[in-house]
């Protein structure tokens, strides 16, 4: 993209939308090229500075020979040194090799040369005397760097413990011991790495005599009995501590029979845990049924209303006309009994019955003495209800009280499981260590007959580490890499660039770039015309218009 191109694009603005990659990095990166560039540089000089303070790193190799006797359960052939056995799958070359891997040897190089000789400050300007200007500026500038971050020791510093095995500590972290590739079996390679080539050398050669000594302390013949002897003893106290401490043990834990009660305690925890997902199933139906029934009550009236009816009495009227019957009838009884009265009495007063009947068939014989009423009265439904949510709410905190119960029942038969796995897990530790120790008491009983006689220690042979080649002397530096902190100062520098332009785009909500109009709106774009320069260095309200 051309710097034309560029404009435009920068004279549309920007922090389009977060999902547009070309509008998230690539116009992001070219509106914040500043910030990249600034970041970029500066990672780049810490990554210089870091590359410089790395002081320079001279290896110096030299060779032991180890003849392990025949007592370390050597073959004939691999302590001759025959060639094509490999060493380093010999059991006795691999167990000097950790042997010499022990802090001792260079705790007394440290004690020797002194923890000033070994952790001084490099200097890189050592022999710029024929150097180019700008190699003679570059170490000045390393060796600024490395006073800085070096943490060297001073001549006239106290030589205290702390000092010399920090010493020790560094040189053991400086020095390699390895088995070379395609070399004799016997050959033990120690390689060192020092500031300068005379250290390196120096300070390797004083390594390769201290190994030896190490090497004569553990295999000297007045030596091997004692260490036998103690090396027995030490494994019989072990056994004896270890024993006692498996039979506290066994005590502390209170269980009889381990085994068969934790059996049971796992099947009363898988006993309670269906019982307990039972509950939550019955205690979630009683929730839902409780809910319904809050919900049933909120919509039902506990009081209802029920008509009461008029209440009927027989009319006044009616009465009066039933009695007026009655009478007459009375009367008309009374002529049938006396007799020999005229048959047309008998027969108008039978007519004046007949219409007092009709006449008191047309009267209402009731009337209303009380009007009908509205009575409230309690609803019966709503008290079933309550009752029932009264007496699932009562199961609710039952079922909740076993869940409870259940829960922390086996909470206890989980802490007592945890507790019995602990027991079994130390009592096996226990017991394996035990086993162990036996097998080094053996071996230790076998070394201590075998020391008994000197004769026989002679015939087995003596392990010997003899110094083979001398400490070499390096020819030129071999690191440190420091191509790698500058790589990694500069993508480090990039990267961080790369996220403050992204962060920028993000967190801006302007709308600058036509791919953001375009998604912004759903619409297509036909032209972009591009803004003026010389329009952006303008005020507002310093136009002047002709």
């Amino acid at each position: 993209m051309s710097q034309d191109e560029f404009d435009d694009v920068d004279g549309e603005e920007g922090g389009g939308s977060p999902f547009n990659l070309k509008v998230l990095l690539l116009y992001g990166a070219w509106r914040s090229k500043h910030w990249i560039g600034l970041c970029t540089l500066l990672g780049t000089v810490g990554g210089l500075v870091a590359a410089a303070s790395m002081p320079n790193v001279y290896q110096s190799v030299g060779k032991l020979d180890y003849r392990p006797g025949i007592g370390e359960g050597m073959t004939e052939t691999s302590v001759t040194g025959f060639e094509g056995v490999d060493s380093r799958n010999v059991p006795g070359m691999a167990t000097e090799l950790d042997l010499l891997e022990d802090l001792t040897p260079y705790l007394d190089v440290a004690r020797k040369l002194g923890p000033a000789y070994i952790l001084g400050t490099p200097d890189p300007t050592e022999g710029d005397e024929d150097a180019g200007l700008v190699t003679r500026l570059w170490h000045g500038f390393q060796k600024t760097m490395i006073s800085v971050f070096h943490s060297g020791v001073d001549e006239s510093a106290e030589v205290t413990e702390k000092a010399i095995l920090g010493a020790a500590k560094s040189l053991k972290a400086r020095t390699n011991l390895y088995v070379p590739p395609r070399s004799q079996t016997s050959i033990i390679a120690v390689q060192h790495d020092g500031y300068s080539p005379d250290k390196a050398q120096a300070t390797n050669q004083a390594i390769l005599r201290a190994l030896q000594d190490f090497h004569l302390s553990l295999y000297a013949t007045g030596s091997i009995k004692e260490a036998a002897e103690a090396t027995l003893a030490q494994v019989e106290h072990e056994i004896k501590v270890t024993d006692a401490e498996l039979q506290q043990h066994t005590s502390m834990c209170g269980y009889k029979n381990l085994e068969v009660e934790r059996n049971n305690k796992l099947i009363q925890i898988s006993e309670d845990k269906k019982s307990v997902s039972q509950l939550e199933t019955d205690i979630a139906g009683l929730e839902r049924k409780i809910a319904q029934l809050n919900r049933d009550l909120n919509e039902t009236n506990p009081i209802i209303e029920e008509i009461e009816p008029a209440k009927l009495g027989v009319s006044t009227e009616y009465k009066f006309e039933q009695e007026t019957l009655l009478n007459m009838k009375r009367e008309k009884a009374e002529l049938d009994a006396k007799g020999g009265i005229a048959q047309g009495i008998l027969e108008n007063l039978a007519k004046k019955i007949t219409e007092q009947e009709n006449k008191l068939a047309l009267v209402e014989k009731h009337e209303e003495v009380e009007p009908a009423r509205i009575v409230p009265k309690a609803n019966e439904l709503y008290n079933s209800l309550f009752a029932n949510r009264a007496e699932s709410e009562s199961e609710l905190e039952d079922k909740r009280g076993q869940l409870e119960i259940l829960q922390r029942h086996i909470r206890d038969n989980e802490d007592h499981v945890r507790k019995m796995d602990e027991c079994r897990e130390l009592h096996k530790e226990k017991l394996s260590y035990l086993e162990l120790k036996y097998t080094e008491r053996d071996l230790a009983r076998k070394n201590l007959q075998t020391t008994q006689d000197q004769a026989s220690l002679e015939k087995e042979g003596i392990s010997a580490l003899r110094l083979r080649n001398d400490a070499s002397m390096p020819l030129q530096k071999t690191g440190p890499n420091r191509t790698k902190p500058l790589g990694a100062g500069i993508f480090g520098g990039l990267a961080l660039g790369m996220l403050l332009a992204v962060l920028r785009q993000l967190l801006d909500p302007t709308v600058r770039y036509r791919e953001t109009v375009e998604q912004e709106l759903d619409m297509t774009i036909l032209a972009v015309v591009p803004e003026s320069r010389a329009l952006r260095r303008i005020k507002p309200g310093h136009v002047n218009v002709a």
